[in-house]
Order: structure tokens, then C-alpha cells, then sequence
């Protein structure tokens, strides 16, 4: 079963059978694609207390921007104005050049949850991606994770249809699961960080201040934030 989040086949695994852990982060996206040139050729994160905002270069032509909003926020609230001047606002730093600014081919709200379908497997049935898991973009993992899913268990269908082994069926939940969890934790860590200015909340902000301090300040610490972030193969 791998038909996404909206697929029939995460429903034939029964509720007695499995469990789906659910996690709402309470802040929305505004997923935007301008017909802009990159204004860098860096993916740029701003964490401001108006929002947090993203520049991410698409093509040549075309760049990624995401604004925070409210959950279920209207498109339709965030004028072509609006936008650029939020986006102005929240990425400027000193000696940053300006934004190229575009025709918006593209507003949409992104609701930030996740959700883990425990276990992936029943009987012959075999969830992979975000048909068994869905990882908000904060942290950009759900290709990622949809990959690893499908690497596993095709090396075990492969196994099992060559030699009959079925080693690899067998444990393919816990082990997908393993590094699923490892990236849900680590999601939720960095929307701390990349919402805690804008909450409202002095304590969230002062610990996510502390904790993009420590990043940069510590190569223990930064070393740590980028294996995870690259997804490197690592024991977990």
C-alpha cells in the first residue's frame, strides 16, 4: 500500500490491529511558488516574530517560498502585497540582498501535522510512505522516509520471490519504523526552533534561541543537527 495520505489502504488495517499516533504542531504554512529568480543559491530559513519564512530555489525562474500562518488560514487572505512585504520582513538580514520578486503561481496552507500507523504491516499487507506515515515539511523528510520504505521492502520481495526467505517481511516494519521515529523526533525539535520566536511564549522562545546558539556555537552539537539533517545512515 502505497497510495499517500489520503489512499484506501491504510483502512483495511483494523483499529485493534494498529494504532496511528498523531502530532499537530497548531501553526500553518503558506506554501508559495513565485515566478522569481533565487535570490540565493542557499536554502534560507527566517526565524522571526512575525512568522517563520523559507527560501528554497525551484529552477532558475522559479523559487519556493513558504510563510507561517494560522492553520486553515484562507490563501486568499495573503495578496500579492502582503506577501512580499511578510517575506521582506522576515528574511531580510544585514548584508542580504534584496528579494527578486515575482508573479505568485502558486498559494496554498499547509496544515503541520504528523502522524505514524503502528505497526506498517498486516498480514500481506505492506504500508509504505506517507500511506503509513506523514512528516510535516518542516523538516523535509517525507520523500526521504518514502524512499527508505521502498528500498526495504523491495529488497525483501526480492529475497522472498528469488529464495522464499521471508527475513525481510518480517522485520520490515520495526526497521522502517526505527528511522521514522527518528525523523518524527527530529521534526518536531526543529518546529520549536523555527516557530519558538513567533509563539507568543517567551520561555519557547528564549529555549529556541538557546538552541540555534548551541548549533552554532557548538561543533558537537552541529555536527549532530547536520547528520540528521542530511539523513545520514546512522544507528538509531
Amino acid at each position: 500500500g502505497c497510495d499517500g495520505a489520503r489512499g484506501v489502504t491504510r483502512t483495511y488495517m483494523p483499529s485493534e490491529h494498529s494504532t496511528v499516533a498523531r502530532h499537530d504542531y497548531g501553526v500553518g504554512w503558506l506554501a508559495l511558488l513565485a515566478e522569481a529568480p533565487p535570490s540565493s543559491d542557499c536554502v534560507v530559513f527566517g526565524v522571526h516574530p512575525r512568522g517563520f519564512a523559507a527560501h528554497m530555489a525551484r529552477s532558475p525562474q522559479v523559487t519556493r517560498y513558504y510563510l507561517e500562518c494560522p492553520p486553515g488560514d484562507d490563501p486568499e487572505n495573503w495578496p500579492h502585497e502582503r506577501v512580499w512585504s511578510e517575506l521582506r520582513h522576515r528574511l531580510s538580514a544585514d548584508g542580504a540582498p534584496p528579494l527578486t520578486e515575482g508573479r505568485l503561481i502558486e498559494k496554498r496552507v499547509l496544515d503541520m501535522h504528523n502522524y505514524v500507523v503502528e505497526p506498517m504491516v498486516y498480514g500481506r499487507l505492506h504500508l509504505a510512505g506517507d500511506a503509513a506515515h506523514l512528516a510535516a515539511p518542516i523538516a523535509a523528510k517525507g520523500m526521504n522516509l518514502a524512499l527508505y520504505d521502498a528500498l526495504l521492502l523491495g529488497d525483501a520481495l526480492v529475497a522472498y520471490c528469488a529464495t522464499g526467505d521471508t527475513g525481510g517481511l518480517s522485520e520490515y516494519s520495526a526497521s522502517s519504523l526505527r528511522r521514522v521515529w527518528q525523523y518524527q523526533e527530529f521534526s518536531q525539535w526543529l518546529s520549536d526552533v523555527l516557530h519558538g520566536a513567533s509563539s507568543g511564549d517567551p520561555f519557547r522562545a528564549g529555549a529556541a534561541t538557546a538552541r540555534l546558539r548551541r548549533i552554532f556555537e557548538s561543533p558537537a552539537a552541529a555536527v549532530a543537527f547536520a547528520e540528521l539533517y542530511i539523513g545520514k545512515d546512522i544507528d538509531c
